[in-house]
């Protein structure tokens, strides 16, 4: 590749060595290979039945040398030579130590075997393995094993070229930290042809340098079909997304050096891409390799022409930056967690989407699936900090979810531990149920919504993930937000978590909510009036119900309702509570007299009695 890209800059022809076909020779024999598994799709093979081991070519050995490898004898020498060259690593076995004249691609071993350079290593299932008779005999794309290996004594040998999964030999190298030339090449990738090219070179090479003889046919298991990519641009749309005006002549001529056999018809231009370009996919990488051929310096220097707007931030953008803002204030740490998870966290979700979105080629089995949920990945960030002597975590994040169909934007928040701790004092404030409770509500009084819009009901929605009874669900008017409280004691157990408050809602409901209009009103002057009162209630009755009910039944002058104290046990009939009630009384002109008061007070007494059939502590 490099060669060609030199001659396209240079305008030089490349002369490339002459040995396409070189392998279809010899005759039908006896050795059999096979793949028993969906991460080796192709395997091309050739026995060569006789080889003389010797020492290399000076010209290879230097250039051998020149990267980095040493020289061994002439037939390794040459598997080495032909990966460098043609991209393909290549495997030699030495065939009288092959007896069963077969190889198999398997990845469901578990064994321990020794390598080429003498190391133990254990073999995991997963990991690929080559077999032959049923014994492994080398860690597929990563490095042979020693019982195969070809020595001195060498006279025949079985050529091996496949196709391995790059994501699984990236994961086996890295686990071994067996990091291979091989393993590096297979994880970045192989072009299509490549088995071909470099089978057929060492044919060639080995015919030359090792007097090779007595072929047999090439022996293959796997799909070896290639068809050409094909891109089609036009020379408008090239121009008009590079912003030149390039002739067709041009264009083409660069193609042409590219090896890209350009065909036109009009302005349509139709390349054939070569194998060994597989970054080329689209009309935009047309349109790069010319850019980048003709050069960069006849782009014509221009200044852009746009329109001088006013910025500013979408609905959306601004409420994102006040929730930030918002629970930076309240001492929270931001945190961005993967995207892409495994499949056990995708069947573990929280209100996830039923379809999850899975990627065609994930990089690995832990990042193949793109999260309908952020419990989990939440959740792993807490375990890794405890896990590293980081405790007393608040954290929180906004992320998007996905299913296959549907796309969502939510926001979590997570307490492990206290939410303030001072050592000195030995005081330290719990990170609990009521303290997510009260963050959830200032965040949305934040976001301009009035507390009475906001309702907390039992949680119905998920008890998997949080504790039956130490959770709730939070709704906007009567809109499900989400589910916020302590996860549940058997989960929290995955992530090896103690006591866990975590809260995930929708933030799109949000968007669509209309938020009270801030008004602005002068500061008292006049002074307020306070009356407590204790009551009596059924025990199911919540004190929301109660602020509710006493303010509706006042008028103007009620200006606040607080709870101060609940209580129940002695001198409380059974099933009933004790509700202390605060009812602040102000008016803004005057200052009110006990006249004033007293009817309002009597009306807010019969509005609980008549509704909540509360009655006033003796």
């Amino acid at each position: 590749n490099m060669a060609k890209e030199v001659g396209a800059i240079l305008h030089r022809e490349v002369k490339w060595p002459d040995y396409a076909g070189k392998s279809n020779i010899g005759e039908k024999g006896t050795f059999k290979v096979a793949s028993r598994t969906e991460k080796c799709p192709a395997f091309l093979g050739k026995v060569v039945n006789h080889v003389k081991v010797g020492p290399s070519p000076k010209w290879m050995a230097d250039y051998l040398h020149a990267a980095g490898m040493n020289s061994i004898n002439n037939v390794v020498d040459i598997s080495n030579f032909v990966m460098l060259e043609t991209g393909q690593p290549l495997h030699y076995y030495n065939l009288k130590k092959l007896p069963a004249r077969e190889i198999t691609v398997v990845d469901d071993m578990e064994l321990k075997m020794t390598a080429l350079d003498g190391v133990e290593f254990e073999i995991q299932k997963g990991d690929l393995v080559i077999t032959t008779g049923g014994e492994a005999t080398g860690i597929a794309g990563i490095m042979g094993g020693e019982e195969s290996m070809i020595d001195e004594n060498t006279d025949s040998i079985f050529i091996e070229a496949a196709n391995f999964d790059a994501a699984s030999i990236r994961h086996t190298s890295i686990r071994l930290n067996l990091i291979t030339e091989a393993a590096q090449r297979f994880t970045k990738g192989l072009e299509p042809l490549s088995m071909q090219k470099a089978v057929d070179r060492s044919v060639q090479l080995l015919t030359e340098y090792a007097d090779a003889s007595g072929f047999e046919e090439n022996v293959c298991a796997g799909d070896f079909t290639y068809e050409p990519v094909k891109v089609t641009e036009t020379l408008s749309h090239c121009n008009g997304l590079l912003g030149t005006d390039f002739t067709m002549d041009q264009v083409t001529e660069v193609l042409r050096w590219l090896d890209f056999k350009p065909e036109t018809d009009g302005e349509t231009i139709i390349c054939t891409i070569p194998s060994y370009r597989t970054d080329i996919e689209r009309q935009a990488d047309i349109d790069e390799e010319i850019i980048r051929l003709i050069g960069f310096d006849s782009l014509k220097s221009t200044l852009p022409y746009m329109e001088a707007t006013v910025g500013r931030l979408t609905p959306a953008q601004q409420m994102r930056r006040t929730i930030r803002e918002t629970l930076k204030s309240f001492g929270m740490n931001e945190i961005v967690t993967y995207t892409l998870v495994s499949k056990e966290f995708i069947e573990n979700g929280f209100n996830a989407p039923e379809t999850p979105v899975e990627l065609a080629m994930p990089i690995s089995e832990a990042r193949r699936y793109v999260r309908g949920s952020l419990i989990n990945s939440v959740l792993e960030c807490v375990q890794y900090n405890e896990s590293h002597q980081n405790s007393n975590n608040t954290f929180f994040e906004i992320s998007k979810v996905y299913g296959k169909d549907t796309e969502a934007e939510r926001l979590a928040v997570v307490f492990d531990g206290a939410l303030q701790e001072d050592r000195l004092r030995k005081l330290e404030e719990a990170g609990d149920f009521y303290a997510m409770k009260g963050v959830l509500t200032a965040l949305l009084r934040k976001l301009g919504f009035n507390v009475s819009r906001i309702h907390i009901n039992p949680n119905t929605m998920d008890t998997v993930h949080f504790h039956p009874y130490r959770s709730a669900e939070i709704l906007l008017d009567k809109t499900v937000l989400g589910v916020f409280g302590e996860i549940h004691p058997s989960y929290a157990k995955k992530f090896d978590l103690k006591r866990t408050v975590y809260a995930e809602i929708s933030i799109d409901p949000l968007l669509s909510a209309k938020p009270a209009r801030l008004r602005f009103a002068a500061l008292d002057r006049f002074p307020a009036v306070t009356r407590d009162i204790a009551l009596v209630t059924d025990r199911d009755t919540s004190a929301q119900q109660i602020m509710e009910t006493a303010k509706k039944s006042g008028n103007k002058l009620v200006r606040s309702v607080d709870v101060f104290d609940v209580y129940e046990g002695e001198h409380v009939e059974a099933g009933k509570k004790s509700v202390a009630l605060r009812i602040t009384y102000q008016a803004s002109d005057h200052t009110l007299k006990e006249e004033e008061i007293a009817p309002v007070h009597e009306a807010i007494l019969n509005g609980l009695r008549n509704k909540l059939k509360a009655e006033l502590r003796g």
